[in-house]
């Protein structure tokens, strides 16, 4: 969905042109148990039939492929991919921008639970020491790059 094409409307096509190549090579599954427990968290049945995981999971590795190729192309660096330059590339995106921006925040908070439980001090983030990332608001523009600060209601609409 990044390059604008819905991904439901990409899977049929994506399953029939991709059933024969996957069935030729071996490629490990990284989300298939975590799929199926999405599936049947969503009303579908417990053990779901393995065609519809694979499917789902090609899907899923494609977005996360070329997601992460925006993101190498966003890059200051070449070569190295940094958390800012995945949020670089979803800003386009509200909610997808605001699901990773939550998951960030969520990450934060059980790191500094868990110095606080070992009586140690957080170090402040990247976001936090540069002042890129402030609550309430959006992601910051790359050098050079205009980017619309949004607040987290305009966000979460």
């Amino acid at each position: 969905e990044l390059r604008g094409r819905p991904a439901m409307a990409a899977a049929p096509a994506a399953a029939e042109a991709a059933a024969p190549a996957s069935s030729d090579r071996k490629r490990p599954r990284a989300f298939t148990n975590d799929l199926a427990a999405m599936l049947f968290g969503f009303g579908g049945d417990r053990e779901p039939d393995p065609e519809t995981t694979d499917l789902l999971e090609e899907v899923v590795m494609e977005f996360v492929a070329e997601l992460m190729e925006q993101a190498v192309a966003a890059s200051h660096k070449p070569g190295r991919v940094r958390v800012e330059d995945v949020l670089f590339t979803l800003r386009k995106h509200p909610r997808f921008w605001a699901r990773a921006r939550e998951l960030l925040v969520l990450k934060r908070e059980i790191e500094e639970a868990k110095r606080r439980t070992q009586g140690e001090e957080a170090p402040p983030t990247a976001f936090e020491e540069h002042g890129r990332l402030q609550p309430g608001e959006g992601l910051a523009a790359a050098p050079g790059e205009d980017v619309e600060l949004h607040t987290e209601d305009e966000i979460n609409m």
